[in-house]
């Protein structure tokens, strides 16, 4: 713990711990993110909870509470992880750190003049663009899918007849059977078979590129 920088532990964990997991891009991104951080460059005996008090309080000025609660998991989880499996062995400071109150949950949805506008700015504009986003968006508010779960969809997973789609890996490890409503099932008869049996062949960082453009559209043109 004290010859051992929690930069190396950091990246460690992403090693052996984050690449087994399903959220893999994301948590690799924050981590690596935390392990350029000047409390990583500390040893493992010096993250103490007047250290972490210090973090949490800066980050507060740079982002969300609910980000920082999540890096303070981060936190927990890594050192945790470090005393169990590796040898190093520190108190963990988390517990003893008061944590940011939670935000408050969503509540706010679109009403319909504005769903209008925002389907409306997912629209491809030229002839080369993806014609796979506004579908997809469609499917995903009528089901309440997560994105994963939807972007990793086969047509192999759909029965048109009994009108469900079988997930076989969620975010919980389980596999699931979603019942689809009429709506759904419209939306999937007026899509063409991609080669390769996926039902909307779109990427993460497309989708998220392409609805953050109507985002922008759909917000500057009331």
């Amino acid at each position: 713990a004290e010859r051992t920088l929690f930069s190396e532990v950091i990246e460690r964990y992403i090693q052996e711990v984050t690449l087994q997991t399903r959220s893999i891009k994301e948590d690799t991104y924050r981590l690596r993110a935390l392990a350029r951080h000047p409390i990583a460059k500390q040893c493992m005996v010096q993250i103490t909870p007047l250290q972490v008090a210090k973090y949490r309080d800066e980050r507060l000025t740079l982002v969300s509470s609910g980000t920082v609660i999540r890096e303070l998991s981060y936190f927990s989880s890594i050192i945790n992880h470090a005393r169990r499996e590796w040898g190093i062995n520190i108190d963990n400071p988390i517990p003893l750190v008061k944590k940011p109150a939670s935000p408050k949950g969503r509540s706010r949805i679109l009403i319909h003049e504005e769903l209008s506008r925002f389907y409306e700015a997912l629209k491809p504009r030229v002839k080369n663009a993806n014609h796979w986003i506004l579908p997809l968006v469609q499917f995903a508010l009528e089901t309440a899918m997560r994105r994963g779960e939807i972007l990793g969809l086969q047509w192999s997973d759909i029965d048109l007849n009994r009108q469900t789609a079988h997930i076989l890996l969620t975010k919980n490890g389980d596999s699931r059977t979603v019942p689809l409503s009429i709506s759904a099932i419209n939306i999937l008869k007026r899509l063409p078979r991609a080669i390769g049996g996926t039902v909307f062949p779109v990427n993460d960082t497309t989708l998220s590129a392409a609805i953050e453009r109507a985002r922008h559209t759909f917000s500057t043109n009331p």
